[in-house]
């Protein structure tokens, strides 16, 4: 996952999730959800859809907002190729700071 580390408030912070399969970009076969947490460790962002961007590479822009809390937020990214026990899961941890 690739996030720029420092945005200012109000800005769009672009989350980019880079899934691969053995070293090389993959689009799952289910949809790319994002899950984000704000410096209190709130839930912002509850497995939203992220959009496709190109082979292997997925964006969810987020607006922040002049009352938005200052400090570290995390966001986690989660690809599922297939269903049931075959299931394969990908998990992108990134995060970014709000001042």
């Amino acid at each position: 996952m690739t996030i720029r580390h420092t945005w200012q408030r109000p800005e769009t912070v672009p989350i980019w999730a880079q899934i691969e399969v053995a070293a090389t970009l993959h689009d799952p076969s289910e949809t790319v959800l994002l899950t984000m947490t704000d410096p209190k460790g709130t839930v912002i962002l509850d497995e939203v859809t992220m959009d496709k961007d190109s082979l292997g590479m997925y964006i969810y822009e987020w607006t922040s907002l002049t009352t938005s809390e200052v400090g570290w937020y995390r966001a986690m990214a989660h690809a599922q190729d297939g269903t049931g026990a075959g299931a394969k899961i990908t998990i992108e941890y990134g995060g970014f700071y709000l001042q």
